[in-house]
């Protein structure tokens, strides 16, 4: 069976049950339609969710770095020098 012989099968059944429980029922290609929208919705709201946890990456880096770079300069050694270098600039 190719791809549309398997979605009118799909869809014969899908109005089957449809029918038996007094649902209207809908042409294939309004159904196909519908199914094709639902499929780029769901496409497009993946490729929002993997857009916003490779965002959450980077700021999760960069959360980090500075964290580090903080840590390292109140755990460094202080000497006069650096001091009075840091108070003139």
């Amino acid at each position: 069976m190719n791809e549309l012989e398997l979605l009118k099968e799909q869809w014969s059944e899908q109005m089957f049950e449809q029918r038996a429980n007094g649902i209207q029922t809908e042409s294939f290609e309004d159904w196909n339609h519908k199914r094709m929208i639902r499929m780029e919705f769901f496409n497009s709201s993946q490729a929002e969710r993997e857009a916003a946890s490779k965002e959450a990456a980077v700021k999760r880096a960069n959360d980090e770095a500075r964290m580090k770079f903080f840590n390292e300069w109140k755990n460094a050694e202080s000497d006069a020098e650096s001091i009075a270098e840091a108070r003139c600039s």
